[in-house]
């Protein structure tokens, strides 16, 4: 079984302090991060590193589309990857695209982080 730690993660964040300090954890464990701050930069990313891509971690609201119009996009170019929608929503909508997705609500902590990704990357 690989090592967690050695993992790629697609980052898609607006806000970047919060972009920022997910990025700084997400290191901290050991993962490889590309970032985006919207959706179409994220496919855009998705599209040039697909194989390297192992989680994506997305925001669910943006100024311009969705943490979800981004994951069917991925999902349209063949990437059904895991994913991890956070959001300033207290609960999440009834259904989110992707074959494996947690939803954490801002503001957690970043132990919180921690397990979502952990729980994720290790199916």
């Amino acid at each position: 079984m690989e090592d967690a730690a050695e993992k790629s993660i697609l980052l898609v964040e607006d806000e970047s302090a919060v972009r920022e300090l997910v990025r700084l954890a997400l290191k901290a464990q050991g993962h490889a991060v590309l970032q985006a701050s919207e959706p179409a930069e994220a496919l855009a990313l998705a599209t040039i590193n697909a194989r390297a891509i192992d989680l994506v971690v997305t925001d669910l609201q943006f100024a311009r589309g969705s943490g979800s119009t981004l994951v069917e996009g991925l999902i349209e170019r063949g990437l059904d990857l895991p994913v991890l929608y956070l959001s300033g929503l207290s609960e999440p909508p009834c259904t989110l695209p992707g074959k494996r997705t947690l939803f954490l609500s801002k503001p957690f902590e970043l132990s919180q982080l921690e397990w979502a990704v952990a729980q994720l990357l290790s199916h």
